[in-house]
């Protein structure tokens, strides 16, 4: 049993550094590197660019915007999740099984994902703006995928997405 458990050990440290280590470190000596995309010559610069894009404002956007994302979907999606699996498996409700199929099922593609929310979030006759034009009596059109709504849009949409699955795994911890 040893033996084979020593075995099984040194098959994963293999497969690790083969799949992760040498990869990471492959990609972190190509960065190093200045090189054209048709041309094999390559000319070393060290970390100047890592510099550049240190300086680049498009890059520390994207950044800033990744981190927000991750840290805002990781927390709404885990608290709305808890909270959800906590009322359908500690209450008594009517139809509690309809519920917690309802929110599994909603656990489609990511290719589906996108075409429904694209389809909400159309600004000429998407569901949101005809739901707000309806209550309003006017009609509105607001860009849900523009640059001051993107991220909100995206946020709205992968905690959608995620809360069905992590609800399902809270209920069977909690049972």
């Amino acid at each position: 049993y040893f033996v084979r458990s020593l075995l099984e050990g040194v098959v994963r440290i293999i497969l690790f550094l083969i799949f992760m280590v040498i990869p990471t470190l492959n990609v972190f000596r190509m960065s190093l590197y200045k090189r054209s995309a048709y041309s094999p010559t390559e000319t070393f610069v060290g970390l100047e660019n890592f510099t550049k894009l240190m300086k680049d404002t498009n890059f520390i956007i994207s950044m800033q915007n990744t981190i927000l994302l991750i840290v805002v979907v990781t927390l709404v999606t885990f608290a709305f999740a808890l909270v959800f699996a906590g009322i359908l498996t500690r209450e008594k409700l009517k139809g509690q099984n309809f519920f917690r199929i309802i929110f599994y099922i909603q656990h489609p593609s990511v290719v589906v994902i996108s075409a429904i929310f694209s389809a909400i979030y159309d600004p000429t006759n998407g569901m949101l703006n005809s739901i707000l034009s309806f209550f309003s009596g006017e009609t509105v059109s607001i860009a849900w995928k523009g640059e001051n709504l993107v991220v909100l849009s995206l946020i709205i949409a992968m905690v959608w997405q995620a809360i069905g699955y992590y609800m399902v795994m809270y209920m069977a911890s909690m049972a």
